[in-house]
C-alpha cells in the first residue's frame, strides 16, 4: 500500500517489519533526528485514519509508551472502501 506520502509509508514499511510494534522514539529514529516530531505525527495520524495503523499502550517504569502495530492489510483496504462508499452517499445526498 502506498499512502503517497513519502514520511507515512516508510513508518508503514517499518511497523509491519516490525513483530512488536514500534514506540514513537524508534520511529523518530528511522529519521535519524531530520524529522520534526508534528511531521511525524502527521503521518501517525494519516495512517491511524486509513486503518493502516493500531495503538496499544505498554507499560513501563514511568509513564505508558504507545507502541504503533501495523493491521492486517486486508483490514485496512476494507476500512478504506467503507470510508469511499461513505463519501459517495453523501456526494449523492
Amino acid at each position: 500500500m502506498s499512502t503517497g506520502d513519502p514520511i507515512a509509508d516508510r513508518i508503514l514499511e517499518a511497523v509491519k517489519a516490525s513483530d512488536v510494534g514500534l514506540s514513537k522514539n524508534r520511529i523518530s529514529r528511522l529519521f535519524h533526528g531530520h524529522l520534526e516530531s508534528d511531521r511525524i505525527d502527521a503521518a501517525l495520524e494519516k495512517l491511524i485514519a486509513l486503518g493502516a495503523l493500531s495503538t496499544q499502550s505498554e507499560p513501563t517504569g514511568g509513564r505508558p509508551s504507545t507502541l504503533w502495530s501495523a493491521m492486517e492489510e486486508e483490514e485496512y483496504q476494507q476500512s478504506d472502501e467503507s470510508v469511499a462508499e461513505g463519501e459517495n452517499s453523501q456526494a449523492e445526498e
